[in-house]
């Protein structure tokens, strides 16, 4: 248990030390008030406990006042000092009841209904502790209340008469005589326990209602020393305080210091930086470009963007990769919508490569230059057309192949023709096969399509790797052969063409 308590020591002096930290130069750190106040005597000379009680036109009911001064130390803790002055009552009737009084005590006092009157002066200092800065967690923009503790010790000076109803003195304290005359003051300390709901009106006035607990060491404010409530002076006076009151914040700073809670500071921060944090990871587009950074908000999911979040455009022909039919258009070509070069003459060739405005169905070269006719050229001696690896686009340099190939097709119009895909060896043989198949497809529409060949002309064939020019299977003996692969390979994917 006692290790228990020394954590919870230390827990909260490493707590409050976060405050004691705070500069107080930036706030107000003095203020004077005034309470006014309504009290319950709780002592001998009492009916009914915390409730009032009337004899006849004396009542219970008191008033009090009090100013008050008050330096704040830091954000917890601030040191009060009071001055009030004011009245107690009390009331026993007779024959009154008293549940928990003692079987052995003067029975005088309940066989007359008696009261009594007190003035008091008392004066006290308090330490104040602000438990909201505490325990509670306030939002800055809401906060107008605060919640405070105190405890203080003091002293009261006071006159009190015990009367009969008829008003005759029983007994008296802080006088001379019976006859009330030449006061002399009794003077007892006290202990005070308080509690204060604080109300900011302005950055200058707070309101407050405080409760406030005044043990007196002493048990004759009441003018009795013992009664049935307590036997031979073991119990002491005491009496409880009801103020609302008024504080004036005194200095030229716009906030007091107990209106201040740096806590509010860690949390203001902590939620700008968090703020920032997810503007700076919120991504609308999820292409894992935060929108702070993205230069593209709309990009489609799965399209792969470079650091600026804009889709990719490899061949920077102003259309991106992913709605680019052709990825390596010309540099500075001029493209349709979908990324294809234009060819504005029709002859296959795109216009940036384009050297000759050809008329249609002209045989031309890679360059788009037209190719004479040539009707001795042999039929049975056509270029084969070669691709790169798992490859179906035909390349640059075979254009020119392809149009010696069409110009001979032309000037024998009644022949007929396998066009046959081949592959090399490398990959599944069923990939192998279909990749040889979509070659010759390849190349017989751009004979159709470019070169205005009858498609009823032609017949596709697809070999795969069943017929390579060159046989691999030479390569692991044959050094000169396995310095070639690569060269030799190419040999084998190819689209030839057999007149039938």
């Amino acid at each position: 248990m006692k290790r228990q308590i020394f954590y919870l020591i230390l827990a909260l002096f490493s707590y409050t030390s976060l405050f004691s930290q705070q500069s107080t130069s930036e706030f107000n750190t003095f203020s004077v008030g005034a309470d006014f106040s309504s009290n319950v005597f709780l002592g001998d000379i009492k009916q009914y406990g915390f409730y009032p009680s009337r004899l006849g036109n004396f009542n219970e009911f008191r008033f009090s006042g009090a100013v008050n001064a008050k330096k704040t130390i830091n954000n917890l803790y601030a040191i009060r000092g009071e001055i009030g002055t004011g009245k107690l009552a009390g009331i026993r009737r007779q024959f009154g009841s008293c549940e928990e009084c003692y079987t052995n005590y003067d029975m005088s006092l309940d066989s007359i209904s008696t009261k009594f009157l007190a003035k008091y002066i008392n004066f006290d200092a308090a330490v104040v502790l602000n438990l909201s800065n505490l325990i509670i967690n306030k939002h800055i923009s809401t906060a107008k209340f605060n919640v405070f503790g105190e405890v203080g010790a003091g002293l009261i000076s006071f006159n009190s008469v015990l009367r009969t109803q008829n008003g005759a003195v029983m007994a008296y304290r802080g006088y001379e005589s019976m006859a009330l005359e030449n006061k002399s003051s009794q003077t007892e300390a006290y202990l005070k326990l308080g509690a204060t709901l604080l109300y900011q009106l302005n950055k200058r006035i707070d309101l407050s209602g405080k409760v406030k607990y005044y043990l007196v060491n002493s048990d004759k404010i009441d003018a009795v020393d013992a009664s049935g409530r307590d036997l031979a002076g073991v119990d002491n006076d005491r009496f409880l305080s009801f103020s609302l009151g008024v504080s004036y914040n005194i200095g030229s700073k716009n906030k007091s210091l107990h209106w201040h809670n740096p806590l509010n500071d860690l949390h203001s921060n902590q939620n700008q930086i968090l703020k920032k944090i997810r503007k700076l990871s919120k991504d609308n587009d999820d292409d894992g470009v935060a929108n702070i950074f993205d230069k593209h908000e709309e990009t489609p999911e799965g399209v792969v963007v470079d650091g600026s979040g804009v889709p990719l455009d490899v061949d920077r022909d102003g259309v991106y990769d992913y709605e680019d039919n052709d990825l390596f258009s010309s540099k500075n070509a001029s493209v349709n919508s979908s990324g294809v070069e234009s060819d504005k003459d029709g002859d296959g060739v795109p216009d940036s490569e384009d050297m000759e405005v050809s008329e249609k169905g002209s045989l031309v070269n890679y360059k788009g230059i037209t190719i004479g006719s040539s009707k001795s050229a042999n039929a049975s001696s056509m270029p084969a057309i070669h691709f790169a690896t798992a490859s179906t686009k035909i390349r640059k340099d075979d254009f020119m192949k392809l149009a010696e190939v069409a110009l001979i097709m032309q000037d024998n119009a009644t022949d007929k023709y396998m066009v046959v895909g081949h592959a090399d060896k490398r990959g599944a043989t069923d990939f192998n096969q279909q990749l040889a198949e979509k070659r010759a497809q390849t190349v017989a529409r751009y004979l159709i399509d470019i070169f205005d060949i009858d498609a009823n002309r032609l017949t596709i064939l697809s070999k795969g790797e069943s017929s390579p020019v060159v046989d691999d299977s030479k390569g692991s003996n044959n050094k000169e052969y396995n310095s070639m692969v690569n060269y030799l390979n190419e040999m084998n994917r190819r689209v030839e063409f057999i007149k039938q």
